[in-house]
Order: structure tokens, then C-alpha cells, then sequence
């Protein structure tokens, strides 16, 4: 079975999101490795050559996958330094993101050792064993060992580094150097103080060229490349990432020793049918025979009776290594035979597996005991064999999962913009809006990073911008917030004028996305001034109207409630105009008596095309 790593098991919350992750299922092709996937070719480079391999699953997108490496002691040792070879098993994982649009964040790697042989965990046994908890809080489970997160990592490297056998000597040979030069006043020898200068001064330094410290190497590498919480997977690229699991959290002593030394013995137990007494002198290794953990293993299960013995077709002493191998041959025996006779199942149907048709334990005697009460190998498959066959199976390292837990995001420039509120400095003054005038503004919303504010006039229809310039202040700008300022353009901006508002953002794949048109009624009033004086018949009466686009505009008629005056006894001059006022004189040919509403026309038009009437009464 292969060490199967489940990636991803997470979301996100926006549903448009989740259905457009599900249609970029294509591949893409990876861009250059990013500054720590360089920085890791050595990384790689070692795990290609010396690692044990691993296949992974993702269930979260075809377009992502994970494929990992378990490095070996030495390789671990020579990349990272002894301390955390000694401490961790190191995993290097290289995710590849091929979405076009979504990256990886990664917030958590660990291991899930569950289905493990010694895991501790017994099923049927460990069931209803969570603590009860509340809705807000959450627990740890038994089974899973977090990776150290690379600023623990590199803590525990720092402080080991000082004490490492390279870094005492130096040390030792600077103090001795230090202390023999404080001692030169002591001797009248000539030949004294030169020789501590020149121990001080070549020795010393000859001893770090000959045992150089690449501690600092080391250091980088782990700051490039060491699982941290969050790390970013880019759209269509591609990073390798360490991850550091704490042996002495589900390994002991023993098997410890046995995972630096000879880690094939856990991710490939069968292998170790085919080792012996002599097996570690003939393949070269360092330990005798009384400190070879392989030996030593097999000789424990021989001791402990874990395994029945038997004798192997060659031999004539009985042990648990024969009685493996034979479990394994009769095993492959009754399994090309049931292969056989079900070569003409369907391709998709499980493959079989002869242990099913072990259907009690009396099937474990077909074993017959020969003369000498020794028992014979047979080539009947028994429960016993299946036992045998399932504890190999068990044992594997291959058993471990190595779950890697983050979210997809996306790049926001292709979710459209979604305007809430938009905000004009003194919108409610018509000189903000006349002819040349600068505004400054804000829109708030939503995913609105990144985003070009377009502006058009909606009602009264308009064939261009009422702005000749649009400026997002970027500094100030954020996901929900848009500052910027325009020039109003050809013509000034009249009260009523509906302006539509919208953002634009152009994509990494230069898909452009626009957002939902919001509506802004400029309303800036106008304001009626006149004179205090009574309105008798032969007066003049000064008025004044501030407000938008004035200029040009007329006083269309003056009339009074209930017709007094009569229509025409009122007429009404424009002696001047600009865009934001306009000045005019009203002719008085009757009375009008004190507290008489006057309906002044303008021909400046409202949004709806009505005429602007303003009501003035008479003092």
C-alpha cells in the first residue's frame, strides 16, 4: 500500500467561487520556480536521488497536487545538521498549483498514524473517547502529530549549533589561545609570546578552514523553505516545502534507531526476510553485529514469540523469519490463483484477497508437526499466515498518512466589484459641480482592490463622461474602500443629473470584470435670494438664484397664487448669469399684498425634463 497524503480538506466561502474552481480543472503550464523553490533545488535534488517516495491524493482540485519525499537520516543530517536529523523525520513536499486563478495557502501539515500497527489505537476500543466539548471550542485527536512550524525548527537548530563538536573545538582552541596569551607576562621565554601570536593567529583560523561550519547555510535554507503557517502557493506555480515531524512523539528508542539507520525496514518490512546476522557487515554499514538494529528486531520477535517459528524449506532450525517467508510465498500462492480464476471479472472489481476464504481459526492447523515435534511448511494458507502477512502490512511506515491542510483563494481581480455607498466632499454645493471643478470622493463596497472607477451620465443621457479624469488614490485604497478624485469636464453638472458609477478590474489572465452600476443623484438645491422692500405697484425687486448650470439660463415666468396679481403685472429681467448664479430684476406693475407665494420658472431642466420652479413669499 502507498503512503497516501490527503490535501486540502477545506473551502471557500463564496459559491461562485466554488463552482468556478470545479471548471478550471485544466492544466496549466507551471511558470519558474518561485525564490524558495530555488533556493530548495538542492533539497530536491537529494530527495530525487536519496528519498523514499511517496504518492499523493488531492480531494480538493485536480489542478493541485502534492508530491513528497522522506528524506534519510543522512541526507536530513547533511542538509539540515545533526541536531534536527536527530529530532525529526523530514518530509519535503513540492505543491504544484495549476489553477489559473486560485491560489494555495497551506496552514497546517501533519501526520495521521491511525491505521499504523502501533499506533495505540485499537478499534472498537478507542471509540467516544473525545472529551465533551462546547460549540466554540475543538480538541486535538490521538492520531496526528503536527509538523513543527519552522521558527520551533529553527530554535532548537541555533541553540544545538553552539554546542556541536566543530564549534567546542574552536572554541576550546580559542579559549586555550586567550588564556596563554593573558599567561605571557609570566615567562621569560622570547620564544613564548610569539608562539601564542602565531597559535592565535594561524592555528586557530587553520582549524575552521579544516571543519568549516556551514551552519548558516543551513539556517537560510531553513528560513527559505521550512513549513510556516499561511505559506502562498501562487496561481499556476509551484514551491517545495519542508515539514519536520517530532520522532520521539511516536517513535521509541528502538525503532527510532531503526527509522535513522535503516528506514526501508518500516516503509518496506517484507525486506526483512532477506537480512541475517551477517547482513550488516556485507552491505557495509558501520555497527557490528550486536548494535545492528535489524538483527536485533528480528531476534526481540524471536524472543517475545510474537511470531510462531517454523522451518523453511531449506533449513532445519525454526524461526519467525522463516515463518514470515512462508506466510508471504503461501500467501502470493493463493492469491495468483484466485487472480486466475477471476481473470474474467470486471477491471473496476477490487482486486481478491485470498484471506477471506480463511473462515475459522481451526484453518491455522493445515501446519502438521513433523517428526521431532518441528512443524513442516505446507502450501495451505492459514489464519496464522494471514496474521503474519497483516502484521507486515501493519508495520509499514507506508501506513502513516501526511495530511496538509489550507484553503483555496482567488484572485479577487476576477470576483466583480460590488459598490455600496458612494460619497461626494460637499456634493450638496453647486459650485463643487461647475465647469472645471476638482472633486475628491469615495466608494466603499466590496472587493473593489484594484479596481478603475468609469463614470456616465445616466439621465439626462449624455454621449461622453461628464469627468475629463477619474484617479484612485492606491495608497489609500483597500478591498472595501475606493478614494479618488475627478475633474468635472465640458459642462457643469446640473442638480438632478443621475451619474452612474462603476468599477473595473482587469485580471491576471486579462479577463476584465465590471461591477453593478450604482446610481448618483446630484443634488445640489438651488437657493432663491431677494430684496426685503414691499411689493407695491412701479417697484424693481433684486433677486439672485445660486445653484448648477445656470449659465444661459432664463427666468421663463413670475406668477402668484390665486392670480394676484393678474398674469402679466410681474416680469422678470436677467441682468447677469455664470454656471452657479444667476441675477434678475423683477418688474412690479400691481401690488402684491404681504404673504403672497410667487412661482418663479427657470429654463433649466430637472433629470425628469420639468422646469426648475422656485417659490418665493412676498415680505
Amino acid at each position: 500500500m502507498k503512503l497516501t497524503h490527503v490535501l486540502f480538506a477545506s473551502g471557500f466561502g463564496v459559491c461562485s467561487v466554488l463552482a468556478e474552481a470545479a471548471a478550471c480543472q485544466a492544466p496549466a503550464t507551471l511558470p519558474k520556480p518561485t525564490p524558495a523553490a530555488a533556493v530548495g533545488d538542492a533539497v530536491a535534488g537529494a530527495a530525487d536521488k536519496d528519498g523514499i517516495p511517496v504518492t499523493t491524493v488531492s480531494t480538493l482540485s485536480s489542478t493541485v497536487s502534492v508530491e513528497a519525499m522522506v528524506l534519510p537520516y543522512r541526507v536530513a543530517r547533511r542538509t539540515f545538521g545533526k541536531e534536527v536529523a536527530s529530532r525529526y523525520a523530514v518530509v519535503s513536499l513540492t505543491v504544484s498549483n495549476r489553477d489559473p486563478r486560485q491560489g494555495v495557502i497551506l496552514q497546517s501539515i501533519f501526520l495521521d498514524y491511525s491505521r499504523w500497527l502501533f499506533s495505540g489505537l485499537f478499534a472498537g476500543l478507542t471509540r467516544g473517547g473525545d472529551v465533551p466539548q462546547e460549540q466554540w471550542q475543538t480538541q486535538t485527536k490521538p492520531s496526528q502529530v503536527a509538523s513543527a512550524e519552522v521558527r520551533t525548527v529553527r530554535t532548537d537548530f541555533q541553540d544545538a549549533q553552539a554546542w556541536s563538536a566543530r564549534n567546542f573545538l574552536i572554541h576550546i582552541a580559542t579559549a586555550v589561545g586567550a588564556t596563554a596569551g593573558a599567561l605571557a607576562f609570566s615567562t621569560a621565554s622570547d620564544l613564548f609570546a610569539p608562539s601564542v601570536a602565531a597559535f592565535n593567529g594561524n592555528v586557530v583560523p587553520a582549524l575552521g578552514i579544516i571543519w568549516p561550519d556551514n551552519s548558516q547555510a543551513q539556517l537560510n535554507l531553513l528560513n527559505d523553505i521550512g513549513f510556516r503557517t499561511n505559506h502562498v502557493i501562487p496561481a499556476k506555480s509551484a514551491d517545495i516545502v519542508i515539514a519536520f515531524f517530532p520522532l520521539e512523539r511516536f517513535l521509541t528508542p528502538t525503532l527510532e534507531k531503526i527509522y535513522r539507520d535503516a528506514p526501508a525496514a518500516f516503509f518496506n518490512p517484507s525486506e526483512l526476510l532477506f537480512e541475517d546476522e551477517s547482513g550488516a557487515a556485507r552491505h557495509g554499514f558501520l555497527w557490528t553485529k550486536s548494535g545492528d538494529p535489524i538483527h536485533e528486531l528480528m531476534k526481540d520477535i524471536d524472543r517475545m514469540g510474537i511470531i510462531k517459528p517454523e522451518r523453511c524449506l531449506t533449513t532445519s532450525t525454526t524461526t519467525a523469519q522463516c515463518a514470515l517467508a512462508n506466510s508471504v510465498r503461501r500467501y502470493e500462492r493463493a492469491y495468483a490463483i484466485l487472480k486466475a480464476k477471476a481473470a474474467s471479472t470486471p477491471k473496476n472489481q477490487q482486486p481478491p484477497n485470498p484471506c477471506t476464504t480463511i473462515t475459522s481459526s481451526s484453518d491455522s492447523e493445515s501446519l502438521q508437526p513433523a517428526a521431532g515435534g518441528k512443524t513442516e511448511p505446507t502450501d495451505s494458507l492459514s489464519a496464522e499466515d494471514c496474521l503474519n502477512v497483516d502484521l507486515l502490512n501493519r508495520i509499514s511506515l507506508n501506513r502513516i498518512r501526511v495530511l496538509v491542510g489550507g484553503i483555496m483563494t482567488v484572485d479577487v481581480s476576477t470576483i466583480p466589484a460590488s459598490i455600496a455607498s458612494v460619497q461626494i466632499a460637499n456634493g450638496n454645493l453647486p459650485s463643487t459641480w461647475a465647469k472645471g471643478s476638482s472633486i475628491s470622493g469615495t466608494l466603499t463596497g466590496s472587493f473593489l482592490s484594484g479596481g478603475a472607477i468609469a463614470v456616465e451620465v445616466s439621465s439626462p443621457k449624455a454621449a461622453s463622461s461628464p469627468f475629463t479624469a477619474v484617479q484612485v488614490d492606491t495608497t489609500a485604497a483597500s478591498d472595501s474602500r475606493l478614494p479618488f478624485t475627478a475633474t468635472i469636464g465640458g459642462s457643469s453638472i446640473a442638480s438632478g443629473t443621475d451619474l452612474l458609477f462603476t468599477v473595473m478590474k482587469t485580471a491576471l489572465d486579462k479577463s476584465v470584470t465590471t461591477s453593478s452600476p450604482y446610481s448618483y443623484i446630484v443634488d445640489t438645491g438651488y437657493t432663491l435670494s431677494m430684496g426685503d422692500e414691499p411689493w407695491s405697484a412701479g417697484s424693481s425687486i433684486q433677486g439672485a438664484i445660486t445653484g448648477a448650470g445656470l449659465k444661459g439660463a432664463k427666468v421663463t415666468s413670475v406668477t402668484s397664487e390665486s392670480g394676484v396679481p393678474p398674469p402679466g403685472s410681474l416680469l422678470a429681467t436677467v441682468t447677469a448669469s455664470s454656471e452657479t448664479s444667476l441675477r434678475f430684476t423683477v418688474s412690479v406693475s400691481q401690488d402684491v399684498p404681504p404673504g403672497t407665494n410667487v412661482d418663479l420658472a427657470l429654463s433649466v431642466k430637472q433629470s425628469d425634463g420639468s422646469a426648475v420652479v422656485l417659490t418665493y413669499t412676498v415680505p
